[in-house]
């Protein structure tokens, strides 16, 4: 709201009576307060800083206690927490969730999450609203959310069998008219195409699936090395080479699900190599591996010379289905990863610079609860 609105919106009166409206910040205020639903502000590091009265009714002590502490007591934050994607993002967000109250009763809720933003239009907190759902809500939500991930997958594999059926086609060409060049490259085009529809189908599997997590020792080197000498294999066709860092330690102890955490580098690394792919500059294309033990961490990096993208692509990264160019299939493979990281209790993250390449960092804790779920 402008001043000059903000004036004229605490001057008028009521034309009967004279009578002036309260401020518009003692209005606010009381709309927080008496509003018919969990209401709460966090800050970035999703402490609750302040509550409406049927959220202090219903939650012990939620002041300066993390919002997944305090809703569903948890020591970790929640996979696909909307309060994170509206950081992220900095975009509204919604979602379903179990809140469990004071008295041990669980609620059916739907959350809303706004961003909170100052004067140079950083988000500094969220304003998390939770509306006790029934099932005609859930559904309703639950219905829309399909369609849309639905809609996304079906295009996806529409343009990744369009591309095959090209691939076919300069095969066929090719030989009909003896030009191995072109069926060589029909067939790589067949082959990039079906690994990526195989991907997709890997992705939405860890999607939809809410499988729970076997956490063990693991050795990060050895994990790395089988990982790059299974990509180099599939992806024999890319036109990047996978490398192994020089410094590579001979080992990284720490703990996590295998399965997770294969799937985790095989997305990253995938990313790197459709940057390069995408990349028409005659270099040598490169996609390099690293791990290293930091404090109680394991970091995971993976490092590319492709195209790279702006900052303003780098925050949209992470939402599921992003097309950063709008003309080839959506993928899942790093809201998936995100995914996967924050319910080990870790995180990605990117840096990235147009025409000068892309490196994705995994953070993950060096120790984990035995047999959590990612739920």
């Amino acid at each position: 709201m402008t001043n000059e609105g903000k004036k004229e919106f605490e001057e008028e009166g009521n034309m009967e009576t004279g009578a002036r409206l309260p401020s518009s910040d003692h209005l606010f205020r009381l709309l927080f307060e008496e509003a018919p639903c969990y209401c709460c502000i966090l800050d970035r590091e999703l402490n609750i800083v302040a509550v409406n009265r049927e959220c202090r009714q219903s939650f012990t002590t939620p002041y300066s206690r993390r919002c997944y502490q305090v809703f569903k007591g948890r020591r970790d934050v929640c996979p696909d927490c909307p309060a994170v994607t509206t950081l992220d993002e900095k975009r509204v967000s919604e979602s379903t969730a179990v809140f469990t109250d004071r008295s041990g009763r669980e609620v059916d809720v739907i959350c809303r999450t706004i961003p909170i933003a100052n004067d140079a239009g950083d988000v500094t907190g969220v304003l998390h609203m939770s509306l006790r759902a029934g099932p005609g809500e859930k559904l309703q939500l639950a219905m829309t959310s399909l369609d849309s991930q639905i809609g996304s997958v079906s295009h996806g594999i529409k343009g990744l069998l369009t591309a095959m059926g090209g691939g076919f086609y300069m095969w066929d060409t090719g030989l009909e008219s003896k030009k191995p060049e072109r069926m060589e490259k029909g067939i790589r085009v067949v082959r990039r195409s079906f690994q990526r529809l195989q991907h997709l189908a890997h992705d939405v599997l860890y999607y939809v699936r809410d499988r729970r997590m076997f956490i063990e020792s693991l050795d990060g080197t050895t994990i790395l090395k089988k990982t790059a000498d299974e990509m180099r294999e599939d992806w024999s066709f890319a036109e990047a080479r996978i490398v192994l860092s020089d410094d590579l330690p001979a080992s990284v102890a720490f703990e996590a699900d295998r399965r997770a955490l294969s799937s985790m580098l095989v997305n990253l690394i995938v990313n790197s190599l459709e940057d390069c792919r995408k990349d028409k500059r005659d270099i040598d294309f490169r996609v390099e591996l690293s791990v290293k033990e930091e404090q109680d961490f394991v970091l995971f990096e993976v490092a590319d010379n492709g195209i790279g993208v702006d900052r303003d692509t780098q925050e949209k990264l992470f939402s599921l289905f992003f097309d950063p160019k709008g003309i080839e299939a959506a993928g899942m493979g790093l809201f998936v990863t995100n995914k996967l990281a924050r319910a080990h209790g870790g995180s990605v993250k990117i840096e990235s610079e147009p025409g000068k390449g892309t490196r994705y960092e995994l953070r993950l804790p060096a120790h984990q609860h035995k047999n959590q779920s990612n739920s």
